[in-house]
């Protein structure tokens, strides 16, 4: 997976020369890798100052494609909610080349984009992104990410267990695998509940803290500090501004989530 820490050390001390010599071009796609960054550590004081730079950027004619979107619609929904990102996560699925590209270069945006159709019981939004994940694999059909991504996307729309299961397996990524597993076991702990099998409810239960912690670990064993100014921390020693994985991005994380 490589050092992800030390690559965005580098891209923060980048973006600081470029921010100081006023070579705008590069600032957008500098501003969503660290945005993205924070918002898998569960950073989101980082993530939301670094998206508001990417607007003001934006204002001005500077943009960061099709992440960049993306980066903005977890913004707002961290901020006010899933509905008012409900007009922007609309546009990204139905436009076709923006999401396209988020589908090859984003594998935590197909399974956060279901999840958040499906909170806003936008199904047909859904059923597009998942055609549209789904094609993004058969044209990328060397890329395991792709595959994993299209996989946790159908069974989140599907509630298809083995999809889950799937994607969990051959994901690359060990956020996004661990963001497939905490998916799976809330599925299991949902129709134990609707079956009234209390055992296997608090099961899945366990399963599901389980996978949250494991996507902890894999968040903070990716992250080194990257210059990045940290929120405070509170008496317990952890930071004030971090979120339960699982309530992270319309109460999932890959999807950021």
């Amino acid at each position: 997976m490589g050092r992800v820490g030390e690559g965005i050390a580098e891209i923060g001390a980048g973006l600081r020369i470029a921010e100081w010599r006023g070579i705008r071009s590069l600032l957008p796609n500098g501003y969503v890798v660290m945005a993205l960054g924070a918002f898998r550590r569960a950073d989101m004081r980082t993530c939301l100052h670094y998206v508001d730079k990417l607007a003001r950027e934006a204002l001005l004619g500077y943009f960061g494609q099709a992440a960049g979107a993306w980066v903005t619609a977890l913004d707002t929904e961290a901020r006010s909610g899933v509905e008012c990102a409900a007009g922007l996560i609309d546009g990204i699925v139905m436009n076709p080349v923006v999401l396209r590209q988020l589908l090859v270069s984003e594998p935590a945006a197909a399974s956060w984009l279901v999840r958040a159709a499906g909170k806003l019981g936008a199904r047909d939004v859904g059923k597009a992104l998942v055609s549209a994940a789904s094609a993004a694999s058969a044209g990328h059909s060397r890329l395991s990410v792709v595959r994993a991504s299209a996989l946790h996307a159908a069974g989140l729309l599907e509630e298809d267990a083995g999809k889950l299961r799937e994607a969990s397996a051959l994901h690359p990524d060990r956020w996004c695998g661990a963001s497939a597993r905490e998916d799976l076991a809330g599925l299991a702990a949902k129709r134990g509940s609707e079956h009234g099998d209390a055992h296997f409810t608090c099961r899945a239960g366990g399963q599901l803290e389980s996978n949250a912690m494991r996507l902890r670990d894999a968040s903070d064993s990716r992250s080194t500090d990257n210059g990045s100014p940290r929120p405070p921390r509170g008496a317990g020693g952890q930071d004030e501004s971090r979120l339960h994985p699982h309530r992270l991005g319309v109460n999932g994380v890959g999807g950021a989530g």
